[in-house]
């Protein structure tokens, strides 16, 4: 099996769902090609700017994660009428940004949108995604077989050291243009523990959280964005996580990756109770605030209990330690291999229609 994974940029969406999984695979001598585009796939196109042809290209299936763009849509029928099975991998729900989400405009009104997203998806011989919510959206608009292939971490998580700090830390990391009114749900609690436990509030990617949560200026701490490399070692400077998310269907067909990270790195953590937070809580991974003063009562059992708190700790390291790369790519080549099996049984409808 030949595979091009032609990435929809170098951020860490295709990290976690095209790069590490294809590393992992390539060590086990599977033949993955990683593309940002452009370069790999030799197209020609018309008068008009539009795809017309394609050279012969030598794969048997090709990814595109977020086909969203017309080169895309024009691009898989060329490439499956050469017999390649055409894969479209997405890891959130475009169709359902919150209003103040800050790609929203991006992908209703730019050359990348749902539309052609919506589209690519219906002509692709498999999609892959990250969680049953999504799958389940897009079967909404879709007949296309879908595979849900929930988001790992790399085993050298598991190891990360800890950086030496002084205090006990609470943190968050994100970006609140891309989180629109997820850090309200906390209530205000989340100062209020801090201030009654000692512990300091701790930001990765931007200090705005701070302010939004209800902390007063000069009060907290945070860290620039770092490269993906120094990510986990940049996370490890928390005692104790959160994960605030606002109920929305966005926010449900989000994975637990969040969550995992943390647990992998030894962080036990607060979260809302999405289907994908529940399920981690049947395993014992993090707590759960149903409601608001849940984030006072729960942060402050795990910041002043230690053996509570080592215990989910452990928990976390062991579930983890299941939900590798190392263990779980293999569930990415099965489905490259499904959407080749599909290709081929597609063109034997069309070339033979007495075949069932």
């Amino acid at each position: 099996m030949k595979v091009l994974a032609v990435m929809a940029d170098k951020s860490g969406c295709a990290f976690y769902r095209l790069v590490a999984p294809s590393q992992v695979l390539q060590k086990d001598g599977v033949d993955v090609t990683l593309d940002l585009g452009g370069d790999t796939t030799l197209a020609y196109r018309n008068k008009d700017g539009r795809i017309s042809s394609m050279e012969p290209l030598d794969y048997d299936v090709i990814v595109l994660q977020l086909a969203s763009t017309q080169d895309a849509l024009d691009a898989i029928p060329l490439m499956q009428k050469q017999g390649i099975a055409v894969v479209i991998e997405i890891d959130d729900n475009y169709w359902a940004f919150e209003r103040n989400h800050s790609m929203k405009q991006y992908y209703q009104q730019g050359k990348c949108n749902i539309y052609h997203m919506a589209n690519a998806c219906k002509m692709a011989d498999l999609i892959t995604v990250s969680t049953p919510a999504l799958a389940q959206e897009i079967r909404t608009f879709t007949s296309c077989p879908i595979r849900v292939i929930r988001n790992c971490i790399p085993e050298s998580y598991l190891t990360t050291p800890r950086k030496e700090y002084d205090g006990f830390r609470v943190g968050w990391s994100g970006n609140p243009h891309t989180h629109p009114r997820d850090l309200e749900v906390t209530g205000g609690y989340v100062p209020t523990v801090c201030r009654a436990t000692g512990s300091t509030y701790f930001s990765l990617g931007t200090d705005i959280s701070a302010a939004i949560l209800g902390f007063d200026e000069g009060e907290t701490l945070f860290t620039e964005w770092v490269p993906l490399k120094e990510y986990p070692y940049a996370l490890n400077q928390m005692d104790v996580g959160i994960v605030p998310l606002k109920m929305s269907p966005f926010n449900e067909s989000k994975s637990y990756l969040k969550g995992l990270e943390f647990a992998a790195l030894g962080i036990p953590f607060v979260a809302s109770p999405t289907s994908e937070y529940l399920k981690l809580d049947r395993h014992g991974v993090g707590l759960i605030a149903r409601e608001k003063h849940q984030w006072f009562s729960q942060l402050k059992q795990l910041i002043k209990n230690t053996e509570y708190r080592t215990e989910f700790i452990q928990k976390g390291k062991e579930f983890a330690a299941m939900e590798t790369y190392e263990f779980n790519a293999y569930q990415w080549a099965e489905a490259w291999e499904a959407a080749i099996k599909q290709r081929k049984n597609r063109k034997n409808r069309l070339t033979n229609p007495l075949v069932v």
